[in-house]
């Protein structure tokens, strides 16, 4: 995740705020057009989940990232 969360702010995206009461949801926004990933903090283990990669990987295509 950490590795991720590295990549979406080197490309100018920014990470969302979220309340008490998310959990372990973070997200990540396009300041351009707004368009938000969403995505769940894995733990314990800090590996994404295949699910999760694709939806990145559509993310940053979507925006143009990649």
């Amino acid at each position: 995740m950490e590795e991720l969360e590295h990549l979406l702010l080197k490309t100018g995206c920014i990470k969302k705020k979220q309340g008490k009461t998310s959990g372990s949801k973070v997200s990540y926004m396009d300041p351009v057009d707004g368009t938000t990933l969403s995505l769940h903090d894995p733990h314990p283990q800090k590996e994404l989940k295949p699910y999760a990669i694709d939806l990145a990987i559509e993310f940053l295509k979507e925006t143009g990232r990649l």
